[in-house]
């Protein structure tokens, strides 16, 4: 049976938690701030992964109803966030997310791309209470140091000829970009509003290798072609002087029901 793209993080859910970066703490400050949420107020979080971003609003008091497909990042969610009464788990897509509830947010971390363009908008303008926000986030990486270039493409060519060698998440950003762009064509929503933080990391050959290879399309490969990718690539890096350095730019868009 085929894979769903949309869930096959779940094949590695503890690389996931580990690997991938978290939010910066202004971001959920401004979340705060524009939607004058306060602690005891209802979230719906889409696509809560591992709860990458789940704990932080936890912390906050926001009760939060988070949605999770994968069965496996379910459980390590669970994990993460055990002691936090405030937290419901469901395995609902956004689209077939029953309701009920109304919430003051709807925020989605590195997912709005994974959902359905022709009815997203109009499920979330209907889960959300009057004057609710809808919150997209996203981290964009760029490799600082292009000199892997040439080698990445030789190594993507001779075992993955399928994928590009790029910064991890860059295409579902891009994908994100595109939906940004339709949450402003929307009348079911507001203004858009947007705010940027940059930041940057560095990885060892070791990271930076299992950080590429929990994307969709790389563990969409056959498990024996992506453990010759991944050990390429550590090979690769240690070649180039062992270390990468992302620069990060977690961009936030916030817009506001419509009535």
């Amino acid at each position: 049976m085929p894979r769903d793209q949309r869930t096959v993080f779940g094949a590695d859910p503890e690389s996931y938690d580990s690997l991938r970066p978290g939010y910066p703490a202004a971001l959920l400050d401004t979340v705060t701030a524009v939607a004058g949420i306060r602690p005891g107020d209802r979230v719906l979080e889409i696509g809560a992964g591992t709860g990458k971003a789940t704990r932080a609003m936890a912390e906050r008091g926001w009760r939060l109803t988070c949605l999770e497909p994968s069965a496996e990042m379910r459980q390590q969610l669970a994990t993460v966030c055990a002691g936090q009464p405030a937290v419901t788990v469901s395995g609902h897509f956004l689209e077939t997310f029953p309701g009920g509830d109304r919430f003051r947010v709807a925020l989605a971390a590195q997912s709005w791309h994974w959902t359905d363009p022709d009815v997203r908008y109009q499920r979330v303008h209907e889960l959300l209470a009057p004057g609710g926000w809808l919150a997209l986030t996203w981290n964009t990486p760029r490799r600082l140091d292009r000199s892997l270039d040439a080698d990445l493409d030789a190594l993507y060519g001779a075992h993955a000829s399928g994928l590009s060698a790029r910064e991890p998440g860059a295409a579902g950003v891009h994908r994100g970009q595109w939906s940004t762009g339709e949450l402003a064509a929307s009348p079911l929503f507001g203004v858009v509003l947007h705010w940027r933080h940059d930041w940057l990391e560095s990885y060892d050959a070791d990271r930076y290798a299992r950080l590429l290879a929990t994307q969709s399309d790389h563990l969409m490969l056959d498990p024996a072609v992506l453990s010759t990718l991944v050990r390429g690539l550590r090979q690769l890096v240690n070649r180039h002087g062992g270390r990468v350095t992302l620069a990060y730019a977690t961009d936030l868009y916030l817009a506001q029901r419509a009535p």
